[in-house]
């Protein structure tokens, strides 16, 4: 049945427990925004809808209706034959109960469906299938990675303060895929969670929808939808590759640990983000 839910269901919404269900937890939703937005933007099919006689809120809910559908099809599926194996196979059926069932529907159902409204407000900020994808992994991604990132540059330069790590707890609080490796989802906090993940769904969506109306579609194909935010887009990349590759370049190119050597990998990690976002943002521009 793939969740085992003889093993409990406690256990199973792990992703430790079951790598293949957590990643398709976190993949399925995002595969299905990137098909009905981003590659649309990559095969111009945007520029096509947006002389039929449709308005742009039919345009945006009719992709809506067609990503939650092809989310609840498969899981509806799934859930119905576990519910009829419940009560006609009395082996399978007697290790869980039709309440594990219908947890796991409606868990499973609100985690991609949160994922999936966050995809479709990052549709609305990239311009192509690419940068559609890799946008939404770094921004569900991106509390958690920069709060390490930071907690262990400040540790190479001997930067040690307790309350720091507080950050991390907080980013890690905050950063939705988390939730699938949380073993304690199911705790006292578990009204709080799915609260969390229902106000998440929701802002994600008005945004998404907000954004929709002021698509430049001519810019369908470019890394990003908006001009304005290209250097905003340059400078978030910089600051993410100079605490990345940093102490890289820093450490091991110079062999050396002090804060001199990490300077200079700083500087080099900086012009590196800087450059290759510019080339990037030029190189799918329309026209160029």
């Amino acid at each position: 049945l793939g969740w085992h839910l003889t093993g409990g269901f406690k256990e199973v919404f792990s992703l430790w427990n079951n790598p293949w269900q957590g990643a398709l937890l976190l993949l399925f939703p995002l595969l299905i925004a990137v098909l009905l937005i981003g590659e649309e933007r990559r095969k111009k099919t945007f520029d096509f809808l947006s002389v039929i006689p449709y308005t742009r809120g039919e345009i945006f809910f009719n992709k809506i209706a067609v990503g939650c559908a092809a989310l609840l099809l498969p899981y509806a599926v799934n859930g119905a034959f576990m519910y009829l194996m419940r009560y006609v196979n009395e082996y399978i059926g007697g290790g869980y109960a039709a309440v594990d069932v219908t947890r796991w529907l409606l868990v499973s159902l609100l985690f991609m469906g949160a994922i999936f409204a966050f995809g479709i407000f990052v549709g609305m900020i990239a311009g192509s299938s690419l940068a559609h994808y890799a946008f939404s992994m770094i921004f569900l991604w991106f509390p958690w990675v920069f709060a390490n990132l930071l907690l262990t540059n400040l540790g190479l330069q001997s930067v040690q303060d307790v309350s720091l790590f507080k950050l991390l707890d907080f980013a890690q609080a905050i950063t939705i895929p988390i939730y699938v490796f949380d073993r304690q989802f199911f705790d006292e906090n578990f009204a709080y969670r799915i609260l969390g993940l229902l106000l998440f769904a929701t802002i994600s969506m008005i945004l998404a929808k907000l954004l929709f109306d002021r698509n430049k579609m001519e810019r369908n194909g470019e890394v990003l939808m908006f001009g304005n935010l290209e250097k905003i887009f340059r400078y978030g990349v910089t600051v993410c590759t100079i605490l990345l590759l940093g102490p890289f370049f820093g450490t091991l190119i110079f062999a050396a640990g002090n804060i001199p050597a990490l300077i200079v990998g700083y500087i080099i990690s900086a012009l590196l983000g800087w450059f290759i976002t510019g080339y990037l943002i030029k190189r799918n521009r329309v026209g160029v």
